[in-house]
């Protein structure tokens, strides 16, 4: 046999393997496990789940303040006691959470994705972003 005939073949196998398994892999891992989504595109999905659950994870911070309407309050801060939360919660429902301003609700979804729920949409500037897009001013 030919070594450079030999060589061309290896070499187009290698980068056949390296396109379709290797490169094909890291790109499926690095799609994120949630959506962060803008309030616009956070409030058209909530729209089209209306069996979606809304959770505020501002915790003891958010008591006796504004929310939005039928979120369920939960404390993100106290990490097992949101992990016990989460175990009484069905695992196919989709989860709209919020916190602040935005950069916890993606942590939570996080949380939640690696104890096995599947639709998770974080609200990115959290309930600030909300406020605002209701025309209110966002104050802490």
């Amino acid at each position: 046999m030919n070594p450079v005939f030999f060589a061309t073949v290896l070499t187009v196998v290698a980068i056949f393997i390296w396109l379709f398994f290797i490169r094909g892999k890291r790109q499926k891992q690095q799609l994120p496990p949630f959506y962060n989504l803008d309030i616009e595109d956070w409030l058209q999905a909530l729209e089209q789940r209306p069996n979606a659950i809304l959770l505020d994870i501002r915790g003891n911070a958010a008591l006796g303040r504004d929310s939005i309407p039928n979120a369920v309050l939960v404390n993100f801060e106290q990490r097992p006691a949101f992990v016990e939360f989460l175990h009484g919660l069905d695992l196919d429902q989709p989860y709209f959470v919020y916190c602040e301003q935005g950069q916890w609700a993606a942590k939570a979804c996080e949380v939640m994705y690696n104890n096995g729920f599947k639709q998770l949409y974080a609200l990115r500037g959290g309930f600030a972003a909300w406020q605002v897009a209701q025309g209110k001013d966002w104050t802490i």
